[in-house]
This record gives C-alpha cells, sequence and structure tokens, in this order.
C-alpha cells in the first residue's frame, strides 16, 4: 500500500508540475465547450430568426392563386411581398436575379379556372368511359413559376416547395371531391347532401417523442457539446500521460522504479487512478459550465436527467480506454514530442469520424459507417442513450464494453511489445 501511495504522490507531482499540461486537461475542453456551443447557439437562432423575402405575384386571384398565398404566409420563414397588379413574370424574374427578393411566385392568370376545366374533363372521360390519352389532350396546361436565388439555403427552398405543393395538392383534392360528389348528384344516385367526398378525414400525423416519461426531449447543442467536449478532454490526457511516461524512461525514474521492489502492475494502477480522477474532474468542470454558467450566456442549460451515476459511468470507461491508448502510443513512441504529435492527431482524427465535432447523423453516409471504429463514438453514443433517450444501464453496457476492450487490447499490445523490447535486450 505505502508503494501504491508513493507511485501515486509521484505521479502527482508529474501531473501539476507540467503547467502547460494542465491547461490543455481543463482550461482547454472549457473554452471549446463555450465557444462551440455558443457558435452553433447562434447559427441554429439566425437559421430559426432568417426569414426569406418572397414577392408573390398573384394573377390567379382565385382559389389556387389565394390558397398558396394563405399557406406561405402562415409561416414565419417566408416574409410576403404582394406584388402590383401590374408587374410582370419578367419583372419578378428580374427582382430575384439582382437580389431585391430571396423568392419570387408567379401563379398566371386563369390558373383556378384551367384547374377547374382539366378536373372536369378527368371526371368526364372517368364516368363517360372516355379513353385516357383523349382526355389528356383537351386539358390546359398550369405552370406556376418560382424563381429562387441560387444564395438561398436548400432547407429554405425544399420548404418552400413543401408548402407550395401542400397548398396545391390541398385546393386540387377539394376541387376534385366536389366536382366528383356534383357529378353522382347529378345522375341521381345520391342526393348532394349524402353524398360529399371533401367531408372525407384527412390522416392525423401525430409526432411522439420515443422516451420512457412524458418529457419531450430532443436534442440541443448543449446535449451534444457537454458530453462530447467531455470526451475530446478526456483522451486528450494521452498526451499529458504518454508525455510523462516517456519522460520517466528518459531521466531513468522508470527503471529505477522497476528494479526497486514495486511490480509494473502496481505502476500502471497508480496512473490509472491518478489519471482517472482528472477525467472525473474534468467532466465536473464541464458540467458546472453547463449548469450554471450555460444559462448566464443565454445558452440551453445541460441536465443529465437524474442520471449523474451512469454518466460518471461512461466517464469511467471512457477514461480506461484513453489511459490504455495513452500506454500505447507511449510504448512505440521514442521521444516526448513524438507522442506528443501522434496523441494529438489520433485524437483529433478520433474525434472527427466520432461524432464529436459534428453528429454522427449530420454527416455523410460513408463517414457515419466509419465512426463506429472511434471510441469517442462509443462515449458520445452512450451519453445519448443516458440523456435523451433516458433508458438505463443496459443502455449503456455495449458501449462500456467496446470502451473496456478498446483499453485491454491497448495494455494487451503495449506488455507484449515492452517483453519484446526486453528480449531483444537480453538476446543482445
Amino acid at each position: 500500500m505505502k508503494k501504491l501511495i508513493s507511485l501515486l504522490y509521484k505521479d502527482f507531482l508529474l501531473l501539476v508540475r507540467d503547467k502547460v499540461g494542465l491547461i490543455f486537461l481543463f482550461l482547454m475542453p472549457t473554452i471549446l465547450v463555450i465557444v462551440m456551443t455558443g457558435m452553433q447557439e447562434g447559427a441554429v437562432e439566425s437559421t430559426a430568426k432568417k426569414s426569406v423575402s418572397t414577392i408573390i405575384l398573384n394573377s390567379d386571384n382565385n382559389k389556387i392563386g389565394d390558397k398558396i398565398v394563405d399557406e406561405l404566409s402562415t409561416n414565419s420563414i417566408f416574409n410576403i411581398i404582394d406584388a402590383d397588379s401590374f408587374f410582370t413574370e419578367k419583372e419578378i424574374e428580374r427582382l430575384v436575379k439582382d437580389g431585391t427578393y430571396m423568392v419570387g411566385i408567379s401563379i398566371p392568370e386563369g390558373t383556378t379556372e384551367k384547374m377547374e376545366k382539366n378536373i372536369q374533363i378527368c371526371v368526364d372521360a372517368t364516368f363517360v368511359g372516355l379513353d385516357a390519352s383523349v382526355a389528356e389532350s383537351k386539358m390546359s396546361p398550369i405552370s406556376i413559376k418560382i424563381f429562387i436565388d441560387p444564395a438561398i439555403d436548400n432547407t429554405f427552398s425544399n420548404t418552400l416547395m413543401y408548402y407550395l405543393k401542400n397548398a396545391s395538392n390541398n385546393i386540387e383534392k377539394e376541387m376534385i371531391y366536389k366536382k366528383i360528389s356534383e357529378e353522382i348528384s347529378e345522375m341521381g344516385l345520391l342526393p348532394a347532401d349524402e353524398f360529399n367526398l371533401s367531408n372525407i378525414k384527412a390522416i392525423d400525423i401525430e409526432e411522439l417523442s420515443l422516451t420512457n416519461s412524458t418529457l419531450k426531449r430532443k436534442i440541443n447543442v448543449t446535449d451534444h457539446n457537454v458530453p462530447a467536449w467531455t470526451l475530446f478532454a478526456i483522451f486528450f490526457i494521452v498526451i499529458s500521460l504518454s508525455g510523462n511516461i516517456i519522460k520517466e524512461k528518459e531521466d531513468g525514474s522508470y527503471m529505477r522504479l522497476m528494479t526497486m521492489p514495486c511490480s509494473y502492475a502496481i505502476y500502471l494502477i497508480s496512473k490509472v487512478i491518478v489519471y482517472v480522477t482528472v477525467c472525473i474532474v474534468q467532466f465536473l468542470i464541464i458540467l458546472i459550465v453547463g449548469r450554471f454558467l450555460f444559462p448566464i450566456l443565454d445558452l440551453p442549460i445541460f441536465d443529465t436527467n437524474g442520471n449523474m451515476g451512469y454518466c460518471l459511468i461512461i466517464i469511467f470507461f471512457s477514461s480506461i480506454a484513453a489511459i490504455g491508448f495513452a500506454l500505447l502510443i507511449s510504448t512505440f513512441a521514442n521521444s516526448h514530442q513524438q507522442a506528443s504529435i501522434i496523441g494529438a492527431v489520433s485524437v483529433v482524427l478520433f474525434s472527427a469520424i466520432g461524432g464529436i465535432w459534428v453528429p454522427t447523423f449530420l454527416m455523410p453516409k460513408f463517414l457515419e459507417t466509419i465512426s463506429v471504429i472511434s471510441p469517442l463514438n462509443w462515449g458520445i453514443e452512450a451519453f445519448y442513450n443516458i440523456i435523451l433517450r433516458e433508458q438505463n444501464f443496459m443502455s449503456i453496457l455495449s458501449e462500456c464494453i467496446w470502451l473496456l476492450v478498446f483499453a485491454v487490447v491497448c495494455f494487451i499490445i503495449s506488455l507484449l511489445h515492452k517483453k519484446y523490447r526486453q528480449g531483444d535486450k537480453t538476446r543482445a
């Protein structure tokens, strides 16, 4: 026990004397989580508040034209400007082209009348038995022109097309139902008041949040960034830990410890205890920032949903994985500088593909597929299961096992390489 306490004291001194390392371990992740959360929240807010200037030339002034204008007016995304009657379609195009408006919509005169005529032809053809190609040849083409500034975001253009199609489909459906009802009534099959297809109830689409409680919880920038940058900070200990191990080898401390009655297992246990403690402190600091500082900065508060114990379990297994990775780097690196470069680059790569910078569901398909090889991805998915999906320990068990397996593999490779190098020295 005394050996372990002595080693813990030594590792603690090595840690606190490395002032630059301490800045990287504690200050850097705290600044990162504040900056990244603030930037992403600002981007989300600006997108939500942004409105697209939309000029509409409603030459139809009838059911279809009025329905489209009403549909777009209900959404704050579109800032609707009604074009004067003396405007032409060419002028609408020019106004969008020169950047005066982001979107221009031209609804031609007689659109509703043409639609009613086409529906009448279609209904007549159905009841009379007219050939479809003949009926189609009698229909008038209908075209609503939409001019979109090329600088506009795809999200806005997709939303615009959805609302336009929704408005036109709704009015078209009403007109078809009405016309069929009138046709059946005229044929004397049923009175008009007994047969009215326009009264058919539409399908109701209900959005349900798949959580175990009645609380609807959707991911926000804080829910992602607090655990994400905590995991980044945890794995960034590889620079400090691998550097300290190499430093002990270079100054002879490691050899003196191994020649004393001190086993390699106790040496590793000391490292694990010190750096697991460091990782827990990192998490607590970032948690305090997310819980108390974020509301002051007008950012969403971070809430563990009462699952603090599960969060600490994820931190523990992530710490073990990071320590194992640091040991692996220190085994193969030949200098402190080499260990720092390898550690920094590998952690950044693991973070990038693991969903730390950008959630995996926002990545291209091929990146989302390979993200599962990153230990940081296992950690962030475990946090999602606990914080957002509000599940139990079994939901994070597989991720914790993968983190532990990763650590064990790193430890085994390091030990095998250590024995191999000792065998080479013995033979020499």
